[in-house]
């Protein structure tokens, strides 16, 4: 197992039998450069696992035949069912190993996981969330859960305008725009403050008289707004050119027509109501809704639905 011996596979692309391929290749690959790699915990991780094959290929060259019965094992330890009580067992390495010697191991003993990702164990997790959290931890859900667990405070994204201007064109603006609010939503931000401080009176990028800042707005105001009211509440304006470009944030107000909450975003619409009473509202539905209240026609509401 040489460098050269990897190298002219690497031109070669083929190996003698499939032993040969195991020195020329898979062996060559568990080697990893410590100084490269710098991380000791991958290297140690690295040779054992990849001792069984190091142990495989030894025999092979000692005897000149397959180790079928090492293989057997291995694979039996393997397929071996995990045991609660026993968490790890005990394999002797071979001395001779190549890449045990090379990294200098003072103990030649190694302890496999039976099972890698059950590490400790459903109790001691238990414990340990309990000691350090206490019996609060572990407290049965109350029925009004969204009253209890609601925080009682605000979370704040305060960003400068300027930060627009240094997209080069007017689609990389909108989408930086985009990914902020993608940004803030998925870290369940309350609100988003935007701190004006334009390089220039207007855009340069827009013929008509709109500041960075007031692009900066536009667009996240058009992002929040649930897609089946953007159309009524946003008229059509140069801010607003390439949102189409922008990732919808998907926030947990943006409702679709099969899906029921409580409460729904809506627009008060142009329809009469009998006796003058109320108004009617779309609320993103295959029907209207009517409201208790007379408001004027575009007006954004939060309607709460019986």
């Amino acid at each position: 197992m040489t460098p050269d011996r990897f190298a002219n596979y690497m031109s070669t692309k083929t190996s003698s039998s499939m032993m040969d391929h195991y020195f020329d290749k898979l062996l060559q690959i568990a080697v990893f450069d410590k100084q490269t790699v710098a991380n000791d915990w991958l290297c140690e991780e690295a040779d054992r696992r990849v001792d069984p094959l190091v142990q495989v290929c030894l025999k092979y060259g000692k005897t000149g035949k397959a180790p079928i019965s090492m293989i057997k094992k291995f694979a039996k330890e393997l397929e071996s069912p995990v045991d609660d009580e026993k968490k790890s067992v005990e394999v002797k390495i071979d001395s001779e190993s190549p890449i045990l010697a090379k990294r200098k191991r003072e103990d030649t003993t190694a302890v496999v996981p039976e099972k890698r990702r059950k590490t400790v164990s459903q109790e001691t997790q238990t414990y340990e969330v309990n000691k350090k959290f206490g019996a609060a931890a572990v407290a049965p859900r109350v029925d009004n859960y969204y009253k209890t667990s609601r925080r009682g405070f605000t979370t704040t994204l305060v960003l400068p305008s300027s930060i627009v201007d240094n997209a080069q064109s007017m689609e990389l603006k909108t989408y930086l725009v985009s990914q902020i609010a993608k940004a803030a939503a998925t870290f369940c931000f309350s609100e988003i403050v935007i701190v004006s401080c334009d390089k220039h009176s207007r855009m340069q990028e827009i013929k008509q008289d709109v500041t960075t800042t007031e692009f900066f707005v536009a667009n996240l105001e058009y992002l929040e707004t649930p897609q089946y009211l953007r159309k009524a509440l946003f008229p059509k304006s140069p801010a607003l050119r390439f949102a189409g470009l922008m990732n919808p944030i998907d926030t947990p107000h943006h409702v679709r027509a099969t899906e029921w909450l409580p409460y729904r975003e809506g627009v008060v619409i142009n329809r009469p109501s009998k006796d003058a009473k109320g108004s009617w509202a779309n609320i993103g539905i295959y029907k209207d809704c009517q409201l208790d209240l007379c408001l004027q026609e575009g007006t954004r509401v939060t309607v709460k639905l019986d």
